[in-house]
């Protein structure tokens, strides 16, 4: 890498780039910085609009990466990088009103994209309390709609989440516990 980071996100185009977004390490960071598979190099990317870390990344239709929450912004304050195109010069903020997820979450939740156009948002931390919140962040209406709650609170800090046969699978930081998450009914279960 070209900067030193920690608590940073990460998130992948394709199986040709590897993102690294945000930093706490000194000072909290907006740089981005993007590693080329095929060329072994790292290289910088356009800074994002806010300080971030502790932030989530997710990446859509291997081409757009969204960044949501961290320490410092508002879980609402969304940032866009279209990785194709002219939109790659820039990180677009994305601003959507929705009071139930800037009381529940902040940091440290979990996202996974599930359609070309949604992301669940779930669990996490907002001032030092865990959350069992549960959201779909519809990106082409910019909109937050609240889902059924995870069976217990949970954060999801670095974790890898899994989606397959219309079921997202994800494994909580802080109870152990696998989490089940079903796309047609909208709610959690626990394995």
């Amino acid at each position: 890498m070209i900067h030193p980071r920690e608590g940073h996100c990460l998130a992948a185009i394709g199986s040709q780039f590897i993102y690294a977004i945000g930093s706490r390490l000194y000072n909290t960071s907006k740089t981005c910085e993007v590693f080329s598979i095929e060329t072994n190099e790292w290289r910088e990317q356009p800074e994002l609009n806010r300080n971030r870390y502790l932030s989530t990344a997710v990446s859509l239709a291997e081409r757009y990466i969204y960044v949501m929450g961290g320490y410092e912004p508002q879980v609402t304050d969304i940032e866009r990088l279209d990785t194709q195109g002219s939109g790659a010069s820039y990180w677009e903020l994305i601003k959507v009103y929705s009071p139930g997820l800037e009381n529940d979450i902040k940091y440290w939740f979990g996202s996974c994209p599930v359609s070309q156009t949604e992301i669940l948002i779930f669990g996490g931390k907002k001032d030092g309390a865990s959350s069992g919140s549960s959201y779909l962040f519809d990106t082409a209406q910019k909109q937050i709609i609240k889902t059924g709650n995870l069976p217990n609170k949970d954060t999801f800090y670095q974790r890898t989440f899994l989606l397959k046969g219309g079921k997202v699978y994800a494994y909580g930081y802080e109870n152990d516990n696998a989490y089940i998450y079903s796309i047609q009914s909208r709610q959690w279960t626990k394995k």
